[in-house]
């Protein structure tokens, strides 16, 4: 069986679970390359990254911030490599196919968040989306979700037959990462961290709700020791997030660190060292942060609503993600109660141990020799 798998559109490590989760199902899938034929196609930018990953590599010269670039590479030059590789089947793990293929076909969709929270996208990269993914869903051989909660909305939206997906999970932790976590008196030399604190990881866009978070954290935060450290790419940079700091802790910004991109060692290191996650995002396909904090044993507390509940189940202390007071008593109980701290922590490793990255490779495995035929 001939596989390729497109890794090409994965603009940097920065972006988040399309990158942790391409990543990862490269690197699980080298225990089978002694039954499968692989070739991965990587962004020339992030070869050195995978230059580890015991798979055959070809790697692609495009600029995937261009968007014209990236288009014309998916829809014309890619169907050419196929042709030339002859693969049973073709994986895209980005939510888009080409046009055309001369092969069967695979679609991992990680969520609907063009649809969903538009505002996130550039207009071409919305317009491209709202045309390839509806058509990748309907010609795709077999589709690949990442939580029932995506396989529903594609149900919903799309009305797309189940039989045709398969809910693969994705994780958190990779077993041994811990260890590599960066050490605590490092850690708080380097981000100014003399006091207890809070974490919070995600990206400065609007759905992850981080306002909210702020000015819940603002209410209480005279009643509790802690600073608030949030970390994770800006992108689109939400503005109500520095308004937030500006306004509700005004004479007090300074318990607000907001880090941008940190290295993973140093993430492990926050997560070990944090006294509670927050996870306050009113939308998520999965929810890796979730899984990785449990992992480390931090306590986590999240927001209920798409995938969280589906992924976390009774493992965190939930609150409605639009209510400040609901957010600002949940953090305040958690911070308060070492108890429930302790109950959390362990209920959360239970949890973390439910999903495995080698788990997923199985499953995708198992999804190509279906589509392709072969045993």
């Amino acid at each position: 069986m001939r596989v390729v798998i497109n890794l090409a559109f994965l603009k940097s490590e920065h972006v988040g679970g399309s990158w942790t989760y391409s990543f990862n199902l490269v690197r699980m899938l080298e225990k089978f390359r002694h039954q499968a034929d692989f070739l991965v196609l990587i962004n020339a930018k992030l070869a050195a990254k995978f230059a580890s990953i015991q798979l055959p590599q070809e790697v692609i010269s495009i600029n995937p911030d261009a968007q014209s670039s990236r288009i014309f590479w998916e829809q014309v030059s890619l169907p050419s490599i196929l042709r030339r590789y002859s693969p049973d089947v073709f994986h895209s793990t980005g939510n888009v196919l080409p046009w055309r293929l001369p092969c069967k076909s695979v679609v991992t969709i990680h969520d609907f968040q063009y649809y969903h929270h538009p505002g996130n996208f550039s207009f071409p990269r919305r317009q491209y989306l709202s045309r390839m993914v509806p058509f990748s869903l309907k010609h795709a051989d077999h589709i690949i979700c990442v939580s029932k909660s995506t396989s529903q909305d594609a149900e919903r939206l799309f009305r797309i037959d189940p039989a045709r997906m398969s809910v693969v999970y994705e994780a958190g932790l990779v077993d041994g990462e811990v260890a590599k976590a960066t050490e605590q008196i490092s850690l708080r030399q380097q981000y100014g961290l003399a006091r207890p604190f809070l974490l919070s990881a995600g990206s400065l866009l609007p759905h992850k709700n981080l306002g909210r978070l702020i000015k819940a954290f603002g209410r209480i935060v005279s009643r509790i020791p802690h600073d608030l450290v949030i970390v994770g790419e800006s992108f689109g940079n939400d503005p109500e997030v520095h308004n937030a700091v500006k306004h509700e802790l005004s004479d007090q910004q300074d318990r607000v660190k907001i880090s941008g991109f940190v290295s993973r060692d140093d993430l492990l290191g926050l997560y070990n060292h944090a006294d509670a996650f927050v996870f306050p995002s009113v939308f998520e396909g999965f929810g890796i942060p979730i899984l990785e904090a449990m992992g480390c044993g931090c306590p986590v507390v999240a927001s209920r609503c798409t995938s969280i509940p589906e992924i976390a189940e009774e493992a965190v202390e939930y609150f409605e993600p639009t209510d400040f007071d609901d957010i600002a008593s949940t953090i305040l109980r958690v911070c308060q109660d070492s108890k429930l701290r302790a109950s959390l922590r362990e209920r959360g490793f239970s949890q973390a141990r439910k999903f495995s990255w080698e788990k997923m490779a199985d499953e995708t495995m198992a999804v190509y020799r279906k589509v392709s035929g072969v045993s």
